[in-house]
């Protein structure tokens, strides 16, 4: 018999089986790491957000009772937002508004925002007259205000927007935080800021030698609502 034979013989008749190597078996496939998240860009609509403007009556004046708070609505504005949530402060966000657009006074608007009594439609028309006029907004040789972000930064459900806004030529630096939300379905940006005119090189509206007059401090009031694409 061979001795290979009579060794494997032996080994079955002892009862004990020989170890037989066995060829390791191959690594388990590691799970792909998901991609990241594309940024997401989208398409401001103004007929779901809105922007507007308190302008303030100046209640120390002499004529202060005979004069009116003002909501202006901004119409035919236009955007858009891109935003990458792994990397937010190099968000996008761009805003034109139409200077000669801007609506003054629209009842709806006041009574949203709480002020008394509709202005009738020829005095709403003065008050758009002097609010595009050269001392004012001067519509004319500036026909839009914009806003350009340059960073963003994230405060919980809130988001904190760093950009320039230029009114009438000037471009300020401001921030402004506000709600927001953002997914695939679309994005919200919901908040206020502060607005000089003396910030954007014109005075605030007076008439009767100042016996009427507006504050300088204005708030813009923000609701950015937008669509993929």
């Amino acid at each position: 018999m061979h001795p290979s034979i009579f060794l494997v013989a032996a080994a079955h008749a002892s009862g004990s089986a020989a170890a037989v190597p066995t060829a390791a078996a191959p690594p388990a496939a590691e799970a792909a790491a998901p991609a990241p998240a594309a940024p997401r860009s989208y398409t401001l609509d103004g007929s779901r957000g809105e922007l507007h403007v308190r302008v303030f009556k100046d209640p120390a004046t002499m004529a202060a009772g005979i004069a009116h708070d003002h909501a202006v609505l901004a119409t035919g504005w236009t955007g858009r937002f891109t935003w990458d949530a792994a990397q937010p402060a190099a968000c996008q966000l761009t805003i034109t508004v139409p200077v000669a657009s801007l609506d003054p006074d629209p009842p709806a608007l006041r009574a949203a925002v709480g002020l008394p009594g509709a202005l009738p439609d020829n005095q709403r028309g003065e008050i758009k007259a002097h609010l595009l006029a050269e001392s004012q907004l001067w519509a004319a040789r500036f026909p839009s205000i914009t806003f350009q972000a340059t960073a963003c930064r994230p405060t919980g459900s809130a988001l904190e927007v760093t950009g320039n806004l230029t009114i009438r030529g000037q471009a300020r630096k401001v921030v402004f935080t506000g709600q927001f939300s953002a997914d695939d379905a679309g994005f919200r940006l919901k908040g206020s800021l502060p607005v000089k005119a003396t910030d954007h090189g014109f005075q605030p509206y007076s008439a009767l030698l100042g016996a009427v007059r507006n504050q300088d401090r204005m708030v813009l009031h923000i609701d950015l609502q937008g669509i993929p694409g």
